[in-house]
């Protein structure tokens, strides 16, 4: 019964994160970038904040858990969607972009035995090698054709935020293991995840972009659905589902996002796919299955090691 539950699950999330794409495409063509981010944000922190009222599920939290839980709202709404929003004014096709950032799972694989103590199998590091190989055969192509290379940097950023947000809450869900220690209700961190990234997208939007807004049915639609949807179903799904299963197996999943983006890029948007981009996707499906029919040992933290790894990821 669990294991169907986490199918569901991984099944909705990749849905619902391969959408985004789509939606900040549309979004992102309207208004700038950091501009739409905001205005996203404004919406997801009124909601969250009624369900918070709603619900009453607060858990009193210590001045370290607050900063723990910006940091990773900091990285995984903040630097994630903030460049990679942004790299889609310098060109890049939505399909790309999710290409690109299911990279992410080799950064999370490298990392995550030293700050989860999640081990990662030999086949495991095979299907992580498999899809970064056709991820960066797609992007020197890519390259090739005139795309834009700062665009594929803040790619590398946005891929470099996620990891480690991804890696902060797995440890912390696993330093809580064979605890009494009560997990923080979800709606909760989503809650403080998505204020911090409201301060980071109005600085931006702000100083850069002016918020300079027309407002339009279809901005108010991408606004509305990106809000609901992405930033609180698909996230809200990814944080879940990182309380269930290992860093490496949920990371795993943005191999699946980048062929579902394309697909509905293709059929939404208009964007084609090449020969090669078609192979590239069929090779990082294969990854992602690699990856996810392997089991992981888990070693959860001791104290001494989750300080560590806390003060090496700048949580105190």
């Amino acid at each position: 019964m669990t294991h169907s539950i986490n199918i569901s699950l991984c099944a909705a999330f990749v849905c619902l994160w391969s959408s985004g794409w789509i939606g900040s495409k549309y979004g992102v063509g309207i208004v700038g970038p950091f501009t739409f981010l905001t205005w996203r944000y404004v919406l997801v922190v009124v909601v969250l904040g009624i369900a918070l009222i709603v619900t009453q599920k607060w858990k009193p939290l210590s001045a370290a858990e607050w900063l723990k839980y910006l940091n990773v709202g900091f990285l995984s709404h903040g630097v994630f969607l903030g460049a990679s929003l942004t790299s889609m004014e310098y060109g890049m096709s939505a399909g790309m972009v999710a290409l690109v950032t299911s990279m992410q799972p080799m950064f999370t694989a490298v990392l995550a035995q030293r700050y989860t103590g999640e081990k990662t199998s030999k086949n495991q590091w095979f299907g992580v090698a498999l899809g970064l190989t056709a991820v960066l055969a797609l992007v020197v192509n890519q390259l090739a054709l005139g795309d834009s290379a700062f665009g594929y940097l803040l790619l590398v950023s946005a891929i470099i935020g996620l990891s480690f947000a991804t890696l902060i809450d797995r440890a912390d869900t696993l330093s809580k293991q064979g605890t009494n220690e009560q997990e923080t209700p979800l709606v909760q961190v989503l809650f403080i995840h998505s204020i911090a990234a409201l301060m980071f997208f109005t600085l931006f939007g702000v100083s850069l972009e002016q918020m300079q807004t027309t407002w339009s049915y279809e901005l108010v639609a991408s606004i509305v659905y990106m809000a609901l949807f992405v930033s609180i179903g698909s996230y809200g799904l990814l944080f879940l589902l990182l309380r269930r299963l290992p860093a490496v197996k949920v990371s795993s999943l943005a191999y699946l996002t980048q062929g579902t983006t394309m697909i509905m890029a293709w059929l939404l948007l208009g964007e084609t796919l090449t020969h090669i981009q078609w192979f590239g996707v069929a090779l990082a499906s294969l990854a992602v299955i690699i990856v996810q029919l392997n089991t992981v040992n888990i070693a959860p933290l001791s104290k001494d090691r989750e300080q560590r790894s806390n003060k090496s990821m700048g949580v105190t």
